[in-house]
């Protein structure tokens, strides 16, 4: 097995991890109480959809085993393949970070709990909807690991335009429950592409 063989197979493994770190954080997540819901919304359903279809583009349109997504001379790749590795790192834990921020309150579905409030901090001081954030951070990462260049594009154009559907049914939300605070921390803070205001 040659050097770019290598970095193929340790770019993927480093992948997958990060999805295996996710998956924990989400199965063992802090499940919420019975509490009641005050407001929830089915308007992100279209968003998640896109969003499903933009990872099976990724996951289902891959490249041979060990090639290289585009061809590109040998120091581009090794600088690829570093940045593959410390993306899908940095996005796990953005994302575990922004789970255990939001604690029990976090759900898949759009809805606010009776005790919600509104969390400013940590991820949430970066971006208003983190955990898209991360998502889409590991669907690049998977991507240029495994998919070809076409299902990484494709797959980027239905994740971006699923996560926009979805944090403006969440915005709209929380809007409504936390009024001019929320207002407030809207023109403040991104929606999930960081450094963009």
């Amino acid at each position: 097995m040659g050097h770019l063989e290598i970095f193929h197979v340790s770019v993927f493994v480093a992948v997958i991890l990060s999805w295996f770190a996710f998956a924990v954080a989400f199965l063992f997540r802090k499940r919420p109480k019975r509490t009641a819901t005050v407001r929830s919304t089915t308007s992100y359903l279209p968003g998640l959809i896109l969003q499903a279809v933009g990872f099976a583009a990724v996951w289902n349109w891959r490249r041979q085993l060990l090639t290289h997504i585009v061809e590109v001379p040998y120091i581009v790749e090794v600088a690829l393949a570093c940045f593959t590795v410390a993306l899908a790192f940095a996005s796990a834990g953005f994302t575990i970070s922004a789970i255990k921020t939001l604690g029990k309150q976090w759900a898949v579905s759009a809805q606010v709990l009776e005790d919600h409030a509104l969390i400013m901090t940590g991820p949430y001081g970066v971006v208003r909807h983190p955990i898209y954030t991360g998502l889409l951070g590991l669907l690049v990462a998977t991507g240029l690991s495994i998919s070809t260049w076409q299902g990484l594009l494709v797959g980027i154009a239905f994740c971006v335009a699923g996560t926009i559907l979805r944090t403006r049914s969440e915005d709209r939300l929380l809007l409504e429950t936390f009024g001019s605070a929320y207002e407030e921390y809207r023109a403040r803070v991104p929606s999930f592409i960081p450094f963009t205001k």
